[in-house]
């Protein structure tokens, strides 16, 4: 299977479906409005044309979505196939990122059957065997994906390894 299109929303974030996970990689500027509208209406046509994925790994060294970004998801939750979703991994650094994740948690009903987890940069390895357990997806593409998802957004590979 295949990796599918890169998109990339205004350079600053990505995202790439590999089999039946969809990875995303956010640079460290903060997210605005356009972004988040932007990504979330290109998660709404990947839902609408390929299915939604079963899986999520979001890259974000610095910062996750705001409040409003978060009640903003949440409101589109049906139309972006969110009771699908059974497994997201976070990757970051940040307890504040993995606190606005918890949050989100907290405002989609369809959260009750999804798993996350955060994981360290340097770990990214372990969050795809755990994301393995229950999404489908080929390990190896994923790792290309995910290199191709950090690249489009200004982020080198390497720096992603050492954190």
């Amino acid at each position: 299977m295949a990796n599918g299109r890169l998109y990339v929303v205004q350079n600053q974030l990505s995202m790439i479906r590999t089999g039946d996970l969809l990875i995303a990689a956010v640079n460290r500027k903060p997210i605005t409005a356009s972004v988040w509208n932007e990504y979330l209406d290109t998660l709404a046509v990947l839902a609408r044309n390929e299915g939604a994925a079963s899986g999520g790994l979001q890259y974000t060294l610095d910062h996750g979505p705001n409040a409003e970004q978060r009640k903003a998801l949440s409101l589109r939750e049906d139309e972006l196939g969110m009771d699908k979703l059974r497994r997201v991994a976070i990757v970051s650094d940040s307890i504040l990122v993995r606190g606005a994740v918890t949050a989100m948690s907290w405002m989609i009903k369809s959260s009750a059957q999804t798993k996350l987890n955060s994981f360290k940069p340097a770990d990214y390895a372990s969050a795809f065997r755990w994301l393995g357990e229950q999404v489908t997806f080929d390990e190896s593409q994923a790792n290309t994906a995910f290199q191709q998802a950090l690249r489009a957004v200004g982020l080198e590979p390497e720096v992603a390894a050492k954190r």
